[in-house]
């Protein structure tokens, strides 16, 4: 807390507790550089402020980015959900979510159906929007038919479960 200056006296040193203390809502120390000055050399838990660096371009790195069209077929960067629901006994139920809106999902159904040789339907939830339902377990087939189709790319399809 208190440190030796080089004329030998003891001043007592402003250690900060939160990095906000630096930040002067009313601009106090703008026109005081002795106050800047102490205040960049102020440290505590291991942290420094500087006043000198202006950050304006800065953009959210966890918001979704939409200006870009990524993937196979021109589909953006959401992601698609697959996932086995068991029912009763060896029975159980693929659902896909995340399908792009602008895509016949009631066509996909018939091309699933035909080709998996099973059961399937388009459920409307208010919730998750458009959901396909097929019967059995077919996560890694359905997976091979939109890769294959090229509706998304592999990096959008996320596989739940074994």
């Amino acid at each position: 807390m208190f440190q030796a200056t080089l004329q030998g006296q003891y001043e007592k040193r402003h250690f900060l507790t939160t990095p906000m203390e630096c930040i002067s809502p009313r601009g106090q120390f703008a026109n005081n550089p002795g106050k800047i000055d102490k205040l960049r050399s102020c440290h505590s838990t291991g942290f420094l402020m500087s006043l000198d660096i202006q950050n304006f371009g800065v953009s959210d790195p966890f918001a979704n980015d939409t200006s870009q069209a990524g993937g196979a077929g021109g589909s953006s960067t959401h992601l698609i959900h697959i996932r086995n629901q068991q029912r009763n006994g060896r029975k159980s139920v693929t659902t896909v979510q995340g399908l792009d809106k602008s895509l016949d999902l009631k066509k996909m159904v018939r091309a699933l159906k035909k080709q998996f040789s099973c059961n399937g339907t388009v459920i409307e939830d208010p919730e998750h929007g458009s959901i396909i339902q097929l019967q059995g377990d077919q996560r890694h087939a359905v997976k091979e038919f939109l890769e294959r189709e090229a509706i998304c790319s592999v990096d959008q399809i996320r596989i739940h479960g074994a």
